[in-house]
């Protein structure tokens, strides 16, 4: 399975520090064709959207949730996005699920 070895992969890289990671992470966009486009320095605000979606998927569900195994994690994080997309009312879209738009 793709994630297993990348997860086991990334595991190994991580032992090797910040050079050797940013090294791989460079050759690996590179040879799947991903563009890489970092924040600039002390400028989160670029993506305020992207920053704001992570800090609730992090506190709403990793940080509620132990996550035993990648099939455990896989139906987790599937049973948020569902919850999130479909159920949640949000306010930018006038207190309405986003599923209601499409």
């Amino acid at each position: 399975m793709w994630l297993d070895v990348t997860l086991l992969h990334i595991k190994d890289i991580l032992m090797h520090g910040p050079e050797f990671i940013a090294k791989e992470l460079d050759l690996w966009a590179y040879s799947n064709g991903v563009i890489l486009d970092f924040t600039k320095p002390g400028k989160l605000t670029d993506n305020a959207h992207i920053e704001s979606f992570n800090s609730r998927f992090r506190q709403e569900c990793l940080n509620q949730n132990w996550l035993l195994s990648l099939e455990d994690i896989k139906v987790k994080i599937e049973a948020w996005r569902r919850e999130y997309n479909f159920h949640r009312p949000h306010s930018a879209l006038g207190n309405i699920a986003k599923f209601y738009l499409c």
